[in-house]
This record gives structure tokens, sequence and C-alpha cells, in this order.
């Protein structure tokens, strides 16, 4: 959650403003991090990573298990191919139902570790949703610091990976809207122009 891709300062503010402001601010906070501050907020993000790391440690002894599984099955079965004209039917049996047990015991650890991965998912959601409020309450506090600073011009969250706050006065909707508004009439005129201007008579060939 906290290594979030940071868009450069200098980049955002022109963006905003369409021009090169040497007195607009903006400025970076992480509503995560901010949030920390709040009384029960380490308790879940605590929570979380413990969730994180057993899953995580349950996942990695089962890929260990599976390819130490997978190796013997791939022996046994080379094993097979070459002794199998000199073993009698009944030692063929014995050897295919050891490699077929094996084979079913990967496809549980399979079904195993996709029930882990959807587990690790949910509960991660959950931890999230939790944490959702607090959140919330960092970029409102961060919104009215802002919106008590002249100089501030606009406020990126990293941990959410968006603007929280604008000034007012670096919104181009309405300069935008009026621009567009303005072309697409002078497009209109010179469609209908266009439609009323009678054609050139044809001229006649000798």
């Amino acid at each position: 959650m906290k290594n979030l891709q940071i868009i450069k300062p200098f980049v955002v503010a022109l963006l905003l403003s369409g021009s090169c402001l040497v007195t607009a601010e903006i400025k970076k906070i992480n509503s995560l991090q901010c949030a920390e501050k709040i009384t029960g907020v380490k308790d879940i993000m605590a929570e979380g990573e413990r969730i994180q790391k057993t899953k995580m440690g349950e996942l990695k002894d089962i890929e260990a298990k599976a390819q130490k599984m997978i190796g013997e099955v791939q022996k046994e079965r080379t094993d097979l191919v070459a002794k199998r004209t000199t073993m009698n039917s009944d030692a063929i049996y014995k050897e295919e139902k050891k490699i077929q047990d094996k084979e079913r015991k990967l496809q549980e650890m399979q079904g195993d570790y996709q029930r882990i991965m959807h587990d690790l998912e949910t509960e991660m959601q959950m931890v999230q949703m939790r944490l959702q409020p607090f959140i919330v309450e960092a970029i409102q506090n961060a919104i009215e610091v802002a919106s008590k600073n002249p100089s501030i011009e606009a406020v990126w969250d990293e941990a959410t990976n968006r603007m929280v706050y604008t000034k007012e006065s670096a919104d181009l909707n309405s300069e935008v809207m009026k621009l567009t508004e303005k072309k697409n009439e002078q497009k209109t005129t010179l469609a209908k122009n266009k439609a009323a201007k009678p054609a050139a008579p044809a001229t006649k060939v000798a």
C-alpha cells in the first residue's frame, strides 16, 4: 500500500494550472501513514501484517512440498519406464499406483494453495475496509490544512494514488467548456454554410 508511484510535483502543477506559477505549491501526503496517528489504526495494520505473514508462510510451505513431490514423480516415472520390461504386472501396478497417489496429492496441494490465496485476499480486503474510514479522516484533515493555506495549489496522496485537493482557481473546466462550445459552434456553422452553398454548374465538354 505504501509503495505507490509518485507523480512529480512540478508536472502536476503544470497539468493543474496550465502555466508555471512560482507561488503555487503542490504538496503530498500519505494518508495511510497519517492515519497511523489515530487510535486503533496501528492495531489493525499489525493484524493485517500478521495475517499476510502467516498465509504467505503456508503458501511457501506448500510450494516447497509440491516441488519436492514433482521431482519424485518425475524420477519414479522415468525409473518405471526403464525397468518396466523386467517387472511383472503386480510390481508395475504397485509402482503406477504409488505415482498416481502422489499426483492426486499434488492436486490436493493445488486446491489448498488456491484456497489459502483466496482466504488471504478476502482477509486483506477486510483489513482495508476497516482502515478506510481512518484514511478518509486523514484525507479530510489534509484538505482542511490545505484550504487554509493560500499558497497550496493541490495535494497528492501517495497511499490512494490520487489528487485529494485542488484549489478552485486550478479548475480549468469552465475555460475548457467554453472553448469546446465555441469550436463546436464554428464546426456547425461551417457545415451549414457548406450545405447551403449551391454546387457549381458542370462544365460541358465539346
